[in-house]
This record gives C-alpha cells, structure tokens and sequence, in this order.
C-alpha cells in the first residue's frame, strides 16, 4: 500500500508540475504574442520550452511593479507608429525688451513744443504725417488757413530729429511686441498632435499642453498690456507714458517637446524597445511562478525517493 501511495503521488506531482509548465507557457504567449518571434504562439513558446528555462540560471528573473509591468506590455502591444515633426513650445521675450520700453516710455526727447499740440497731444501724430504732404505749399490742405514759413519751422522744429530716433525707437519696440504676439498666438496649436504619441504619452503631454496654454494666456496679457503702452508713447513721443513693465513671464514647453523626444525615439527602436519590454515581463512570469515550480519539483523528487526506497526494501524482502 504505501508503494502504490508513494507511485501515486508521484505522478500527482509530475502531473501539476507539468501542468505549471503549459499554464506558464500560455501566460506568456497571451500576453507578449504582439511581440512575435519566440512568443508568437505556443509552438514557439511550449511547455517544453517553459520547463527548459528553469533548468538555466535564474539570476536575470526579477518581478516588476504593476506599474512597470503595465508599462512593458504597452509597449509590447503598441503599433509602430511614425515621428512627429519636433518643434519648440516654449517662448521667452527678449532680455532686454522690459528695460528698453521702460526707457522709451520715460523718454522725453527735446523739441520745441507747439502751442496747439501742447493744448490738443492727440494732435501730433496727425500733425507728424501732414507735415510731409504741406512741403512747398503755403496753405494748409485740410484747413485752407494759410501755411507760413514760420509756422512750418516750429513744426519742424517740433519734430526735431531726438525726436524722429524716438519715434523710430518706439516703432521698433512696436514691431517686436506684435511678432511676438503672432508667435505666441501660433505657439501651442490645440493639442491634437497627442493623439500621434504613443498611448502612455498622451496624458502627459495633454497635461502639459494644458499648463502651457495658462502661461500662454499669461504672456499674451503681457504683452497687450506694453502694446498699448508704447502705441499711447507712438502717438506723442514727446510727453512720457506712465505704466507699470512687469517682469515677463515665460511658456515653459519643455515637457512636451520632451514627449515628442521620447516618442521619436520610440519610433526609431520600436523593434528592439518590444523586444526589451517582452524579455523583463517573461522574466517576471518566470519569477512569479519560480516558488510554486521549486515547491513541486521537490515533491516530486521526495514522492521519487520515497518511492526508491519502498522499492529496495521490497526487494530485499524478497531475497
């Protein structure tokens, strides 16, 4: 009886550790079949092949977080997918922009002031531009009062030449704010480049393009703000314009075109990236099932003992 039993277990033991085997082999293929090669199907990745691995070394077998393993086998299972055009989200204003319209809003350049611009500033930009069409003529082309030279020097003189490198200061100023205004306006698009990255970059990138479109609008206020600024200064560069030039504020993009970078990078060693990821989820398979083969493996062998031992003392009570 106690050799039937010993036989008996033997083969229990045989039978749920080959079990084991084709369970673990299964697990694999189901999960990293995507990655092909070895883990195509279960005549790549059998039982045999399964029971084969616990025979080598074990010192690679290692499990992985959830996390880890959840981001492995988004990768094993991700499509090839093509590059993005990189690009840079971030914007900053000239270093030096803030100071010089600080200057050029204080600037007070010297010039014989006219009575009637003294009285009326809004004037003088619509005085400026009539002082080209009134050369030669002794009468005044929107008024028809009478032109005369002295009246003509006072305007010049008006419109002395610190003032006309004002005027041209603040129009550079003015060209600079409004290309920056264009480039913020183009900066970030509407995010739907996230939908081209990989799966497990989207949400990072969308929460990141979020983040920036509040610091877009942050700049974009900035920069309206001097605009008009410096466009009251354009219209009478001769009085100063009080107003208050903040700090700039910056569009920090470098977690999206760090996603892009990492996409891309993807994309150029996708093949050899499925390849890693499948390796450390087998391994991590291995490792799980590691505990409950070695148990079964030692039943086994002790079920045969038993059963070598039965069997010599059988025989020697035959003798």
């Amino acid at each position: 009886r106690d050799f039937c039993l010993s036989r008996g277990l033997g083969d229990v033991y045989k039978r749920q550790l080959d079990d084991e085997y084709k369970s673990l082999a299964q697990t694999i293929v189901t999960a990293l079949h995507r990655a092909g090669g070895s883990y195509a199907s279960n005549s790549n990745y059998s039982k045999a092949q399964a029971k084969a691995k616990f025979s080598g070394s074990h010192a690679d077998w290692a499990l992985l977080s959830d996390a880890d393993k959840d981001a492995a086998l988004a990768t094993v299972n991700s499509d090839e997918r093509a590059k993005v055009p990189s690009k840079s989200y971030s914007f900053g204003v000239r270093a030096g922009l803030a100071a010089e319209a600080v200057d050029a809003l204080t600037l007070s350049p010297v010039s014989v002031v006219l009575d009637t611009l003294q009285s009326h500033q809004s004037a003088a930009s619509w005085v400026e531009l009539g002082r080209h069409l009134h050369e030669g003529i002794d009468q005044c082309i929107f008024c028809g009062g009478p032109l005369t030279d002295q009246r003509k020097q006072q305007i010049e003189q008006h419109f002395s030449d610190e003032v006309e490198a004002a005027q041209k200061l603040v129009d550079g100023l003015i060209r600079e704010v409004e290309t920056a205004q264009a480039m913020v306006e183009q900066l970030l698009g509407d995010g739907a480049v996230a939908g081209s990255l990989f799966e497990d970059l989207r949400t990072g990138f969308q929460a990141a393009h979020d983040a920036a479109k509040a610091e877009v609008e942050q700049v974009s206020d900035w920069l309206a703000g001097l605009l008009g600024a410096l466009q009251t200064k354009r219209a009478n560069v001769v009085a100063p314009v009080v107003y208050d030039v903040s700090t700039a504020p910056a569009i920090d993009g470098s977690a999206l075109e760090a996603a892009i970078k990492t996409h891309n990078e993807r994309v150029a060693q996708h093949a050899t990236l499925v390849q890693a990821a499948a390796k450390e989820v087998e391994l991590h398979f291995l490792k799980d099932a590691e505990t409950k083969v070695a148990g079964l493996v030692t039943a086994a062998a002790d079920a045969a003992k038993a059963k070598r031992e039965l069997e010599k003392r059988l025989a020697e009570g035959h003798e």
